[in-house]
């Protein structure tokens, strides 16, 4: 398991320039197998299925033409707020971490999903990485839900809420 992980890791470090008619093939087809090792994941703790989503993201980058379909995918697969299909809290935590990558700040609907999980998943660490998301994506409604998070957490169980927030901001200061 661990070199399968190491491969979807490596997959995820290719540079493949758009103008290069090779490199757009093999993007496509890692791609395809990134996608289908992700759909076809039937364990709750696949640590590969698990890397997919974050592979993705750096692959493709905000400004691919094929970034939205895996945005919307992955908002999907965050929003579910329960366990999802094959109880995979770990997809969704790389959902979260995906979507920071994928995510234009202009995006407000992915920017208001990213804020409800940061506010409210039931998984403390899908919390966590959406407001990681948020500051990596950047733009004004990204800052506002975490200043919202840092000055009033919304939730009093949400022990690290401010902390990560906090990071959060730091990280979108760049963007």
């Amino acid at each position: 398991v661990d070199l399968q992980v190491a491969a979807v890791h490596a997959l995820s470090l290719l540079h493949l320039p758009d103008e290069d008619k090779a490199a757009t093939t093999l993007r496509t087809e890692t791609l395809e197998v990134l996608d289908d090792t992700l759909a076809s994941s039937a364990e709750p703790g696949d640590l590969v299925a698990c890397a997919c989503p974050t592979a993705i993201g750096k692959l493709l980058g905000r400004d691919h033409a094929r970034s939205g379909e895996f945005v919307v995918r992955f908002a999907q697969e965050l929003g579910r707020n329960q366990p999802t299909k094959l109880g995979r809290p770990s997809v969704a935590q790389s959902c979260a971490i995906a979507l920071g990558l994928l995510t234009k700040p202009t995006d407000a609907t992915t920017v208001k999903e990213l804020a409800k999980a940061a506010a409210g998943h039931p998984d403390q660490n899908a919390r966590m990485f959406a407001c990681l998301a948020l500051g990596e994506i950047g733009g004004s409604e990204a800052r506002s839900t975490l200043l919202d998070l840092l000055v009033q957490p919304k939730d009093p169980y949400q022990v690290y809420a401010r902390e990560w927030a906090a990071m959060a901001l730091g990280i979108s200061v760049r963007k």
